[in-house]
C-alpha cells in the first residue's frame, strides 16, 4: 500500500474516540434532585474532596463512617463526586477517576439510591471504556441502561447511558451497534435542548462514519456539532478541532488537516486536556510523515505515546507505537519498526478495539515483508483478514457503508495474493483475491433473497414513505431552480443543502430501522466460489475468464481457460503499477469520448501490457468473461488492438463481472423462453424545458445523450422499433408523459426485458444518487422524476436483463474490491443479473441503431454478450461509424 492510500485508510490513522463523553457527565443531573447546586455546601465539598484522595477503598469506607449521618444522606455528595471525577478525568487521571467513580455506586447502595448506583455505573463505565476495559464498561453500561429505561420519557441519565454505550460499540468496532446507541442520544438530548449532550453525540456519531471510510459525512456531524458549541475556544472543541483535521487527512487535505489538529492541540493546552493532547501529537505525526519527516512525525509520536502512558490511555499509546512503526518502516529500521507495530497489535488486542487491531497486524505482515520473512508476514496478514471479517459484520448503513468501509481494508488480502503467488500457490491466490471481490454486492444479494428479511412495521413504512416525499420535494425545488431562466447560484447551493439533508435523514432512518431489526435479519452471506465451482462455470460456459488483480506496487493477471478438456489456471505479472494504469486508462478513456484520432497507439499500447503475455492461454477462446480491478474498470477492452491490428471485440464476445463468484452464484445465463415481457421507456416530458429542443436545431454539433434537459431525438423512434420485435401485447413502451417514475417502480417487477433510453446522470461523489430521468410533467406525491440507485436497489426485479441505452451508464465511483459503484451496481443488486450498459456519452443516431440490431439478434436467441458484439461490429462497418467512439461504447455487464 503506498503511502497515500495508506492515509485514506480509517484504520491506519484514526486514533481512538478519546472523547469521554465528559460534557455527558458533566450535564447528568438527577431525578431526585432536578436542580443540585453547582457549589455544593463547604462541609460537602470537603468530604467529597476528602473521599476522592484517599489511598483506596478501605480508606474512603473509614471516612465514610466517621462523616455526620446529614452528609451522607440525599444526592448532594453524589453530585459533588460527579463533579471530581469529571474533573479528574478530563485531566487523563483515569485510574483516580474510576476510584472516585466506584465510590459512588458504593455509596449510593449503602444509601438504597438505585438511580444513584446507574449514574455511578454510567460514569465508571465511560471511565473503564478509555482505559481500555471495554466489556466491563459494556456489563455496568447495560445495568445503568436497565434501570434509567424503567422510566419513561426524556432525561439526561438516558442520554448519557446511550452515548456511553455508543462510544464503547465504537471502540469495539460495532459500528452498527454504536450508530444506534448514538442516534438515540442525540435525539434525547436534542428533546432536552442540551447542548452539552448534544455536542458529543454528534461528535461521536461523526466518528462512526469517518471510521467506516465517510470522512465528508463525518464533518458534516462534526461542522454541527462546531454550530451548538459557538466558541472555538471552548473546552469541547479541542475533540471537534482533532476530529475535523483528521476527516480532512482522511480526504488527503493536509493543509487542512494540519491547521485543524494545530487548533485542536491549542484549545486541549489551554484547557489541560491532556488526552486530547495525545491525539494532536500522533495525527499531527501521520501528516507529518505523509509529508515526508519521518524525524519530526517520530518525534510527534514519541511525545503522545509518553502522555498516553501518563494517563493511562491504552488506546492512544496503541496508536502512538503504531505511529512509531510507521515513521520507522519509512527510515528503513525494519527491525525497530516490527518491535512498535507488535506493541501496537497487542495493546490493541487487550483492550479490544478490532477497528485498529486489524491495522497494526498489516503493519507487522509489512515488517516481517521487509525483513524477508514471508511466512511470519502471512500469518500476520491472515489475522488482518480474520479481523477484518468480524468488523465489517458490524457495519452501521447499508450498500454504500459496506463499500466505503471495504475498499480502504483490501491491503492484506493483495498483500496475501502475492505472497500466495511467490509460493507457486496459484489456486489460493485466486482465492484469496475473490474473498475481496464483491463483497457488499454479494451480501445484498445473499440477503435480498432470503425469506427471513424483517418486514416494516406501518410506523416504519409511513415514516420511510414521508421521508422519501421530503427528498423527492428537495429534488423537484432543486431541479427547477437549476433549469429556471434566472437561476441563482446562492439558491442553488442552498437547495442543493436541503437535498443533503434529506437524503441523510432517509439514510439515517434506514440505518435505524436495521439496527431495530438486527436479531431478525438474515445472517446470509454468499460465500466465496471455490476453485472447483469457478473451473466448472468456466467449462460449463465455454469462456476464458480473465480475472485482474492491481495493487499498488504490482498487479497480475489470473486466467481460467479450456485445456485438453479441462480447465486450467495461469497468472501473468503486470508490469505498471496501479497509478500508471489510472493514468493511461484516464487518457485513452478521453481520446475515445473525445472522437480523438489517436486511440490506435493506446490501444495496443494496453493490449501489450496487459494481454500479450497470456495470449496463448485465451486466443482462441470465442468468448472472454473480463473482471477487471481497481482503473481497469474504465479501460474498453473492446477496443485493444493485437499484433495485427484488430480490435479485441473483432475476434471474441466479450462481457464483464464484478466477480468471478458473482457469476458462479447469481450470474448465470437465464433460461430463453418465448413469451418475454419487454417494458422500454424512452424521452421522457421535460416540461417547460423542452424549449431547449429549439437550441438544439440550430445547433452545429452531434446531439449526445448526456445533454440533460435535451430531447432525445431517435430516442422514440428506437423503443417503437423494438416493440415490433417483442410481442407487442407483451410490450409496455411509455414515452413521454407516461414515462413516469411512479409507472415504472409499480410495473417493473413484471417484466423480462428492461430498457431505458433517456438521460443518465452520474453522481461519482454519491454514486447511489446517480439517476435516470423520467418524466417531470404531472409529477405524483413524492416522486420527483427521478429514478434514483438507492431506489432500484430497494426494488425486487425479475428482469433478466436491463439494457440502459444512456450515457456513461456503466460510470460511477470506482470502488476497490467492488467494481463501478452507480447505476449498473444497483441494476445488479436488484437482481438483474445482466445489462448493457455505456462506458461514455454516445452518440443518439447512432446509438439507435446499434440498440436495435442488438435487440433483434438478442431476440433471435444469441447471449446478450454475442448480440452486443454482432451489433456493435456491424454499426463499424458503417462509414461515419468507423471510430470506436460510435460503436464501442456499449459493453455487457454479467453475462458470457
Amino acid at each position: 500500500m503506498s503511502a497515500n492510500s495508506e492515509r485514506r485508510c480509517a484504520w491506519a490513522i484514526r486514533p481512538w474516540v478519546i472523547v469521554l463523553s465528559l460534557a455527558v457527565i458533566a450535564a447528568t443531573t438527577f431525578a431526585a434532585d432536578p436542580s443540585p447546586s453547582p457549589s455544593p455546601a463547604p462541609e460537602i465539598q470537603a468530604l467529597a474532596e476528602k473521599l476522592a484522595s484517599a489511598a483506596d477503598e478501605r480508606a474512603q469506607n473509614s471516612i465514610l463512617e466517621k462523616a455526620k449521618p446529614e452528609l451522607r444522606k440525599g444526592t448532594a455528595l453524589r453530585a459533588a463526586l460527579t463533579t471530581i471525577g469529571y474533573a479528574t478525568a478530563l485531566r487523563g487521571s483515569y485510574a483516580e477517576a474510576e476510584k472516585t467513580d466506584r465510590l459512588i455506586i458504593r455509596f449510593s447502595r449503602q444509601n438504597n439510591d438505585p438511580e444513584g448506583v446507574a449514574v455511578g455505573q454510567t460514569l465508571t463505565g465511560g471511565v473503564l471504556r478509555e482505559t481500555g476495559d471495554s466489556q466491563e464498561a459494556l456489563s455496568l453500561l447495560g445495568e445503568a441502561r436497565v434501570y434509567f429505561e424503567k422510566h419513561p420519557g426524556a432525561t439526561v441519565q438516558k442520554a448519557s447511558v446511550y452515548s456511553h454505550l455508543g462510544i464503547t460499540h465504537l471502540n469495539l468496532g460495532d459500528f452498527a451497534h454504536a450508530r444506534a446507541e448514538l442516534g438515540r442520544a442525540l435525539e434525547i438530548a436534542e428533546e432536552l435542548k442540551k447542548s452539552d449532550l448534544i455536542i458529543p453525540a454528534l461528535n461521536s456519531l461523526g466518528e462512526v462514519y469517518r471510521s467506516q471510510g465517510q470522512a465528508e459525512r463525518a464533518l458534516e456531524f462534526y461542522e454541527r456539532a462546531r454550530t451548538v458549541v459557538g466558541d472555538d475556544s471552548a473546552w469541547n472543541m479541542a475533540f471537534l478541532f482533532n476530529n475535523m483535521g483528521m476527516a480532512y487527512e482522511a480526504m488527503g487535505d493536509n493543509a487542512k488537516a494540519l491547521d485543524y489538529l494545530n487548533r485542536g492541540r491549542a484549545v486541549a493546552d489551554k484547557v489541560k486536556f491532556k488526552p486530547r493532547v495525545a491525539t494532536s501529537l500522533a495525527e499531527m505525526g501521520n501528516v507529518q510523515l505523509q509529508t515526508g519527516d519521518a524525524t519530526a512525525a517520530a518525534r510527534s509520536y514519541q511525545q503522545s505515546l509518553e502522555i498516553s502512558q501518563a494517563i493511562g490511555e491504552r488506546g492512544s499509546e496503541g496508536r502512538a507505537h503504531l505511529g512509531l512503526a510507521r515513521a520507522a518502516q519509512a527510515r528503513r529500521d525494519f527491525d525497530g519498526a516490527l518491535a512498535e507495530a507488535q506493541t501496537a497489535a497487542r495493546l490493541y488486542e487487550k483492550i479490544g478495539q478490532r477497528d485498529e487491531l486489524a491495522g497494526a497486524q498489516t503493519m507487522v505482515g509489512r515488517c516481517f515483508l521487509s525483513l524477508g520473512k514471508k511466512a511470519e508476514a502471512q500469518t500476520a496478514f491472515a489475522a488482518a483478514i480474520a479481523t477484518i471479517e468480524k468488523v465489517r459484520a458490524q457495519l452501521a448503513g447499508g450498500a454504500e457503508e459496506a463499500e466505503t468501509f471495504f475498499q480502504t481494508r483490501r491491503a492484506p488480502y493483495q498483500q496475501m495474493v502475492a505472497l500466495l503467488l511467490d509460493e507457486g500457490k496459484t489456486e489460493d491466490a485466486l482465492a484469496m483475491a475473490e474473498r475481496a471481490s464483491a463483497r457488499a454486492l454479494l451480501d445484498i444479494l445473499a440477503k435480498g433473497k432470503s425469506a427471513a428479511a424483517s418486514a416494516l412495521t406501518d410506523d416504519e413504512k409511513q415514516r420511510t414513505a414521508h421521508l422519501d416525499e421530503q427528498v423527492a420535494e428537495a429534488n423537484r425545488h432543486l431541479l427547477a431552480e437549476k433549469n429556471g431562466e434566472h437561476s441563482s447560484p446562492e439558491k442553488v447551493a442552498a437547495l442543493e443543502a436541503e437535498v443533503k439533508k434529506a437524503r441523510h435523514a432517509r439514510e439515517d432512518f434506514d440505518v435505524a430501522i436495521a439496527a431495530a431489526h438486527r436479531e431478525n435479519a438474515p445472517a446470509e452471506t454468499l460465500q466465496t466460489a471455490s476453485i472447483a465451482e469457478m473451473k466448472q462455470w468456466t467449462l460449463r460456459h465455454h469462456t476464458a475468464l480473465l480475472r485482474f488483480v492491481v495493487t499498488d506496487e504490482k498487479s497480475f493477471l489470473f486466467v481460467l481457460h479450456e485445456k485438453a478438456g479441462a480447465i486450467a489456471l495461469d497468472v501473468f505479472p503486470i508490469a505498471q503499477t496501479r497509478a500508471e494504469l489510472a493514468t493511461h486508462t484516464r487518457q485513452m478513456q478521453q481520446i475515445l469520448a473525445e472522437r480523438g484520432l489517436g486511440w490506435m497507439a493506446p490501444a495496443r499500447a494496453f493490449y501489450e501490457t496487459l494481454l500479450q503475455d497470456s495470449e496463448a492461454t485465451w486466443k482462441n477462446a470465442e468468448s472472454l468473461t473480463i473482471i477487471p480491478d481497481g482503473p481497469l474498470w474504465e479501460l474498453p477492452f473492446q477496443t485493444l488492438r493485437d499484433e495485427a491490428q484488430h480490435p479485441l471485440l473483432e475476434n471474441h464476445v466479450i462481457s464483464y463481472a464484478p466477480s468471478i463468484t458473482f457469476l458462479a452464484r447469481v450470474g448465470d445465463r437465464p433460461e430463453k423462453k418465448e413469451d418475454v415481457h419487454l417494458l422500454a421507456l424512452a424521452n421522457p416530458a421535460l416540461g417547460d424545458s423542452q424549449n431547449v429542443a429549439a437550441i438544439q436545431k440550430v445547433s452545429n454539433s452531434a446531439p449526445l445523450m448526456g445533454n440533460l434537459w435535451e430531447p432525445l431525438p431517435s430516442a422514440t423512434r428506437q423503443v417503437e422499433e423494438l416493440r415490433d420485435l417483442y410481442t407487442p401485447k407483451d410490450s409496455l413502451i411509455l414515452t413521454g408523459e407516461a414515462a413516469r417514475e411512479d409507472t415504472f417502480k409499480k410495473r417493473a417487477g413484471d417484466f423480462d426485458i428492461l430498457h431505458f433510453a433517456t438521460h443518465g446522470v452520474i453522481n461519482s461523489r454519491a454514486p447511489l444518487y446517480s439517476y435516470l430521468l423520467m418524466s417531470q410533467e404531472d409529477l405524483a406525491p413524492g416522486q420527483d422524476g427521478l429514478l434514483e440507485a438507492w431506489e432500484l436497489m430497494q426494488m425486487k426485479l425479475r428482469a433478466r436483463l436491463a439494457v440502459l441505452s444512456a450515457c456513461e451508464t456503466a460510470r460511477g465511483k470506482i470502488s476497490e474490491g467492488e467494481g463501478v459503484i452507480g447505476l449498473s451496481w444497483a441494476f445488479l443488486a436488484a437482481g438483474c443479473p445482466v445489462e448493457v450498459v455505456s462506458q461514455w456519452k454516445v452518440d443518439s443516431a447512432s446509438n439507435a441503431d446499434l440498440m436495435v440490431d442488438f435487440h433483434r439478434r438478442f431476440r433471435a436467441g444469441e447471449s446478450a454478450a454475442k448480440a452486443l458484439r454482432e451489433a456493435s461490429l456491424a454499426l463499424r462497418q458503417k462509414p461515419e461509424y468507423r471510430h470506436p467512439f460510435y460503436w464501442a461504447p456499449f459493453v455487457v455487464l454479467g453475462e458470457n
